[in-house]
């Protein structure tokens, strides 16, 4: 029988938690697998997080895209209602109807508006600048437009107005008056190739017509001088011809005033029509920005939604492990204890038993059931020797039983041979004396039958004493026999 395990002596140090783990065995299971669902909620909270932030940033981007879209379409409104301004412009200085002058007002007050309305975005901080000028010079165009209109109408709308209404009433009266001069066809030719002047210049604009035209006057006053026309008439004629010469440099110098005027129109709409360029680049290279911007925030939210699950997944993964190590390992180890201590392998330590947590109870357990184990291994033990101390005594008692009985059954046959012997010697006593007696009566008959009696009587003293004897060492072997039989009663 093996020897009873002494917990004094093979107890081993206590198995305590591996290094990674010095808190995490002082907590419940509970708490650890809530700390896990606690963590898998912050994950989620993580990429929650990242999803509103770059939601917000993208939408915040959607916002600037908006804003720029809507200043680019305030941009093509402004150049649109620009543009309108110069058809405008175009169409009165074609058809000279103040309907278009009308119509130039309203797309430049559409383009003011505009810009005003474009000035008060923040968005159109960086081209505030750019802006201003741009209103200023809309403003300048349409200050130029409305001196233009002036002239024109000082010009004239038509030919019965303005200066070309007194041009043409002028032309026609020393026209009149030339023709009233009959066989003078020198000055009609004169009359025609100034009047030939005149279309030039409204054709072309060229000053030069105009010196030409007083040239051709200095000739005409010299053919007047000549000739039969009376004075008076020859004044009346010279005079509307100069009146007409007048009218015409009057009106060829607002012409000229009017070209100037006109294409100092065109500079400044021409300074203006860089910045509809500038202002539209702005807004698109803007929109642009705002569509990379949203690309660039989308990019980053699904990087910082991927690197928060996967640092929380990461994190969760290693917290799993630790704790699915800290649970099973014990485990593992307390079941393999338990194998072990099925086996009655009850020297081997219990692991986990300074645990806090249900594990640490589970090994506490354990211990228990150990320390149990061994105390019934003891107990046990101690059963066994007092069941083999109980047949030792048995089989002495039994030994000494058979030891009395052999003893017994010797001194029977002992008693037997002695008195068998005693018997024997008895007769053969008998015999000799008989034979004694019978040689002695031969002998002496008569005269020993005294002596005969008397050795008869001694004979059977002898004897009698004799199974005396034999019968008291019977009696003593029968009193040590009981005497044996007692102690082994009692031993048992």
């Amino acid at each position: 029988m093996s020897e009873l395990p002494n917990p004094a002596r093979t107890a081993t140090p206590v198995l305590r938690a591996p290094g990674y783990l010095p808190l995490i065995s002082n907590l419940p299971i509970g708490f650890r697998i809530g700390a896990l669902a606690a963590l898998a909620a912050l994950a989620v909270a993580l990429i929650m997080a990242a999803y509103l932030l770059g939601d917000r940033r993208i939408a915040g981007g959607l916002d600037r895209q908006a804003a720029y879209a809507a200043m680019l379409d305030a941009q093509h409104e402004v150049e649109s209602q620009a543009l309108q301004m110069r058809r405008a412009e175009k169409d009165f200085l074609l058809r000279r109807d103040l309907k278009y002058a009308a119509g130039y007002a309203k797309a430049r007050a559409a383009a003011l508006g505009a810009i005003d309305n474009l000035a008060k975005r923040e968005e159109a901080g960086p081209i505030a600048s750019k802006l201003a000028a741009l209103r200023d010079g809309i403003v300048r165009h349409g200050q130029q437009f409305d001196d233009v209109v002036r002239r024109a109408q000082a010009l004239g709308l038509d030919e019965k107005l303005g200066l070309e209404g007194a041009l043409r009433n002028a032309v026609h009266s020393a026209e009149k008056a030339v023709l009233a001069q009959s066989g003078r066809d020198d000055l009609l030719v004169k009359m025609l190739m100034m009047r030939r002047h005149e279309k030039d210049f409204m054709l072309r604009g060229n000053s030069k017509y105009v010196g030409d035209v007083e040239k051709r006057q200095a000739e005409f006053e010299k053919l007047l001088q000549t000739g039969s026309m009376a004075a008076e008439q020859r004044a009346q004629v010279g005079q509307d011809v100069a009146t007409y010469v007048r009218d015409f440099k009057a009106y060829a110098a607002a012409a000229q005033e009017q070209a100037a005027a006109i294409k100092r129109l065109s500079q400044i709409f021409g300074e203006i029509e860089p910045l509809f360029d500038e202002f539209q680049r702005f807004a698109r290279d803007a929109a642009k920005k705002a569509d990379d911007d949203i690309a660039a925030e989308r990019g980053r939210g699904r990087v910082a939604m991927l690197a928060a699950g996967g640092f929380t997944f990461a994190l969760a993964v290693v917290f799993a492990f630790f704790i699915g190590r800290g649970i099973s390992a014990p485990l593992n180890r307390i079941v393999d204890v338990m194998r072990r201590l099925a086996g009655n392998e009850l020297a081997i330590a219990i692991p986990a038993v300074t645990y806090k947590d249900e594990i640490g109870a589970m090994a506490r357990a354990v211990q228990v059931f150990k320390d149990n184990a061994i105390e019934n291994a003891r107990l046990q033990q101690e059963a066994e020797a007092a069941r083999e101390r109980e047949l030792k005594q048995k089989e002495e008692q039994r030994r000494l039983e058979e030891e009395a009985a052999r003893a017994e059954e010797r001194r029977r046959r002992e008693a037997e041979e002695a008195k068998h012997r005693a018997e024997e010697e008895r007769r053969a006593g008998q015999e000799r004396a008989r034979l004694e007696a019978e040689r002695q009566r031969k002998a002496e008959m008569h005269a020993l039958a005294d002596g005969f009696e008397a050795s008869v009587k001694a004979v059977v003293e002898t004897v009698s004493s004799s199974a005396s004897e034999m019968q008291g060492s019977a009696t003593a072997m029968s009193a040590t026999a009981e005497e044996t039989s007692r102690q082994a009663t009692a031993v048992a």
